[in-house]
């Protein structure tokens, strides 16, 4: 890449910055004065537990903008959702990818994780946050009896068919 490139990818990226628009709380503050401050110690943590969702009229796309991944177009590469099931992995918030955009909705957060690169879980908790997580265990799902929902994205095909000519 061109210094000019760089220059201009650069000077792009701060104009978006100082044009991105937060909402504010009942505090009148916004999610990327919480970390500033300090008060709210990452972003997942202003996503999950102090609810900068849109489901509150809150995000935090300006101070974090990695979990608003785009939704996109379902490639229909996930498994259909099975309910009161989990993915094969414990959850965890700390090793769990939150996708904001697909929180409210099965069909957004399908799509998100039809979308990415590798073998997934994508699941929708009973509070309708999606989270994914990289299969690494298994390629089985386990029953759940909290009202979650589960489907597996993205699994290579188990059997490889060759013909000889």
């Amino acid at each position: 890449m061109s210094r000019m490139t760089v220059f201009v990818v650069a000077l792009f990226t701060v104009a978006v910055a100082k044009n991105c628009k937060e909402p504010k709380d009942r505090h009148g503050l916004t999610c990327t004065q919480y970390l500033n401050s300090e008060l709210g110690s990452s972003c997942i943590e202003m996503l999950t537990k102090f609810g900068f969702t849109d489901a509150n009229d809150l995000h935090c796309e300006c101070a974090c903008p990695e979990y608003y991944e785009p939704i996109g177009v379902y490639q229909r590469t996930c498994d259909e959702w099975e309910t009161d099931t989990k993915c094969p992995e414990e959850f965890s918030s700390r090793t769990w990818d939150y996708h904001p955009n697909g929180d409210g909705s099965l069909e957004n957060c399908r799509s998100i994780c039809s979308n990415m690169g590798g073998s997934v879980c994508c699941f929708y908790g009973g509070d309708h946050r999606c989270w994914s997580h990289g299969l690494t265990e298994s390629m089985h799902l386990r029953q759940n009896n909290k009202n979650t929902t589960a489907a597996l994205c993205n699994i290579p095909c188990e059997k490889k068919n060759f013909t000889l000519l």
